[in-house]
């Protein structure tokens, strides 16, 4: 009896295996891949969901895309399904297809509009936010950096910012956004932040663009990524990918005032789940360019005269390297970059410095992990970590620039933790949630003095951040609102004014700061979008101004920290296809009070102590226009009117312009392609503005040309030609520091690729 069982038992179950082979064969396959219809790589981590369209007899199938991009389906019954693509940074995907007893294969080309990033790409030079962000945010591509290309000259190009140099390539310069102050500017490289607790605006001279591959500039709203508090906006260099492709490219450039670069770079693929990047990169030059030497007479031009700067020489290495690692949808990174860089200071125009040398080490390492978790609905994560290694050397052997002699070493390190999730809620809503934890020791060292004038400090801080997204009207309009949070305590060693000399005593400082902001954006039609946001942020007064100096400066403890309010709004159109011939139109209206203002006042005794003094007002109203004609002739421009105003109660600068603020600024450029050449001209326009707070040291409106003329010698080969400052124009800026005349930069690249894949070639 109990055999006989048995033998049933088997016999069913052949017949059951038999029926599900059967029905296997029987059924259908769905099998294709996913990319990005902007650059045609693949989408990894991407959620595709199989379900049918009326019937509820058959049940959804779902799977993600590998590293490839690639997903397949099995055991679909054949008839009608609906299929539905979804994946984080990218519009959804609706489509119904017809499963059949045979393979069906499918192509998902997914539009871009990132979250956390708020920027697209367009077929031009600089593209703007996403119909559905509230932020106004502009991505400048980088070309290669030949020649004398620098990141003052590309920030000049964006809307709204203002850059401030003190002379040529590689010279001090700081970036100004929407009028703010270039303190409440904060800088990153990738994911880490550049900004320095010890205080002062991060100079951007000496960032160099070897490797980035483009830079984000936001204005108002920040996203929750970068922690959402922000007092004057946020620039971002983002730094090349590693390729999937073998590839190899060296590019080398010569110009005026004795400058020269040479550099390369080697990416490529092992095992298809590795790639790498290296990049190198040396400039040096003697930026001894001709100026009009006004003998500090500024309004006496009998004694003027032509002069040469001295002292100004630049030299700077750049080395990055990636090692990048895909499996599935995980993806695992390690980025180092290092720079180099040593320069004279030669001072003002009409009195240079001889001897001032100064000199900067960086070294930045960066850690990242990130995936999506199918399991958990689709949950993208993130985790990171960075090491921020600074050192800097300044050497004043006779007292040229500043006060009394200086040999000065000073090493700051900054170590920390980012963490980041992206949930989806019911009804299509993101939550992004984003966490950072952060070290930062400042350890000076003065060469001629047993102690430094800057003693020892540290400052840790933590920062929690969280946004939301709401989608209404089927996508077309988006609800965001967010709520940042960033606890500092600082800490530095300082000498006692009241115990006996040589002692040292603490002094710690410590604040929370808030901030907290809302926006939307909506999509009427198509291509154009209604976009604006309110927001609320704070900046925590930095060491410097906190604890001050031994010397002329004297620091204070009770200063509150600055606080803002933003708020914009905006219409924008992006054209949806390249050959359209309006491809981005902006128009947006912003205005921003900033209250309790750090500044720092002197007293009888040539003491300088800073204090809470007011508030700042700016109001304005920025333009962008880029448009392409038959042929592919593009041309554009932007215009931007700002009026920052002091609202100080001190009688002597109330209601003046801010320094370094112009109400006028505007741009233009068009660009002409002919067979393999292509011919491109600018205009560049600064306004009027002052260099003190009392405006009474103004600076005249300039007017710059600039042209570029490129060809493509042979596969993979260019050369470019441009020239700057065409007409030239002599122009100060910074306090009577003279810019350079007319300039030429020739640059020659060469990008070797295999014929085939495969490798490289023999």
């Amino acid at each position: 009896m109990h055999r006989r069982g048995r033998r049933i038992g088997r016999g069913a179950g052949v017949l059951v295996c038999w029926l599900l082979a059967a029905g296997v064969a029987q059924s259908g396959q769905v099998v294709g891949r996913v990319t990005d219809a902007a650059t045609g790589e693949p989408v990894p981590g991407a959620w595709v969901l199989v379900s049918p369209p009326t019937a509820q007899d058959r049940a959804a199938m779902g799977r993600t895309t590998d590293a490839n991009g690639a997903f397949a389906i099995e055991g679909l019954a054949p008839g009608d399904w609906a299929v539905a693509t979804r994946a984080l940074g990218y519009q959804s995907d609706n489509r119904t297809i017809r499963v059949v007893d045979r393979p069906q294969r499918l192509s998902i080309r997914l539009r871009p509009v990132p979250v956390q990033l708020a920027g697209t790409e367009v077929n031009a030079p600089r593209s703007a936010a996403p119909a559905h962000s509230p932020a106004a945010v502009e991505i400048v591509r980088v070309q290669p950096a030949l020649g004398g290309a620098s990141l003052p000259a590309l920030l000049d190009q964006a809307v709204g910012v203002s850059v401030r140099r003190q002379g040529g390539l590689g010279s001090f310069s700081t970036v100004s956004i929407r009028g703010s102050t270039a303190e409440q500017v904060q800088v990153y490289l990738d994911g880490v932040p550049l900004n320095q607790a010890l205080g002062g605006a991060v100079n951007v001279g000496d960032l160099p663009l070897s490797g980035v591959e483009s830079v984000e500039v936001y204005r108002g709203a920040i996203p929750a990524s970068l922690g959402g508090n922000s007092l004057g906006g946020v620039i971002r260099l983002r730094t090349r990918t590693a390729d999937r492709g073998w590839a190899l490219k060296i590019n080398s450039g010569s110009g005026s005032f004795g400058t020269r670069q040479l550099g390369g770079s080697l990416a490529g693929a092992a095992r298809q789940s590795w790639q790498y990047l290296a990049v190198a990169d040396l400039v040096d030059s003697r930026n001894d360019f001709p100026f009009l030497d006004d003998n500090g007479t500024e309004y006496n031009h009998a004694d003027d005269q032509l002069a040469v700067r001295t002292n100004s020489d630049y030299r700077s290495l750049r080395l990055l390297g990636k090692l990048t690692h895909r499996r599935g949808s995980t993806r695992v990174e390690l980025h180092q970059t290092a720079d180099f860089s040593h320069q004279g200071l030669p001072g003002l125009g009409n009195n240079q410095a001889q001897h001032v040398r100064t000199g900067t080490r960086r070294s930045v390492t960066e850690g990242e992990a990130a995936g999506v978790l199918a399991r958990l609905g689709g949950v993208a994560w993130q985790l990171g970590a960075y090491q921020l290694l600074q050192w800097e050397a300044y050497r004043d052997p006779f007292s040229e620039i500043g006060t009394g002699i200086q040999d000065t070493r000073n090493t700051t390190l900054t170590r920390g933790g980012r963490g980041a999730a992206d949930v989806g809620l019911p009804a299509r809503c993101l939550l992004s949630l984003n966490a950072r934890a952060q070290r930062e020791v400042f350890t000076p060292r003065d060469r001629r003095r047993p102690t430094a004038r800057l003693l020892d400090s540290r400052r840790h801080s933590g920062t929690l951040a969280a946004e939301l997204q709401v989608p209404l009207l089927g996508e077309r309009l988006h609800l965001t609102c967010g709520q940042q949070v960033t606890a500092n305590d600082d800490k530095r060693a300082a000498e006692s004014s009241l115990a006996p000399a040589g002692t040292i005593s603490r002094r710690q400082h410590r604040e929370a700061l808030w901030g907290r902001q809302a926006g939307f954006g909506w999509r009427p039609l198509p291509d154009w979008s209604l976009r604006g946001h309110v927001a609320n942020h704070q900046r925590a007064p930095s060491f410097f101004e906190l604890f001050g100096d031994r010397g002329a400066v004297l620091g204070n403890s009770d200063l509150k920290s600055e606080h803002g309010l933003t708020m914009d709004l905006g219409l924008a159109r992006q054209g949806a296809a390249a050959q359209a011939r309006l491809q981005v139109l902006e128009l947006c209206a912003y205005h921003s009070v900033v209250g309790d203002l750090i500044r720092f006042m002197q007293n009888s005794q040539r003491v300088s102590r800073p204090y809470n003094i007011g508030r700042v007002r700016t109001t304005g109203v920025e333009v962008r226009l880029g448009t392409r004609w038959p042929g592919a002739v593009d041309a554009g421009g932007s215009y931007v009117y700002q009026r920052a105003v002091d609202r100080s109660p001190l009688s002597y600068h109330r209601g003046r312009d801010l320094p370094n603020a112009p109400r006028h600024v505007a741009d233009a450029q068009i660009r002409i392609p002919w067979r393999r050449t292509a011919l491109s001209y600018t205009l560049q326009f600064d306004g009027r503005h002052y260099l003190d707070r009392a405006n009474l040291r103004p600076v005249d409106a300039r007017l710059e040309h600039g042209g570029k003329f490129s060809c493509r010698l042979w596969a993979g080969g260019e050369c470019v030609l441009e020239g700057r400052n065409l007409t030239n124009r002599q122009a100060a800026d910074l306090w009577g520091y003279p810019l350079p005349r007319r300039s030429w930069y020739l640059s020659l690249q060469q990008e070797f690729t295999p014929p085939s894949p495969g490798g490289p070639p023999p």
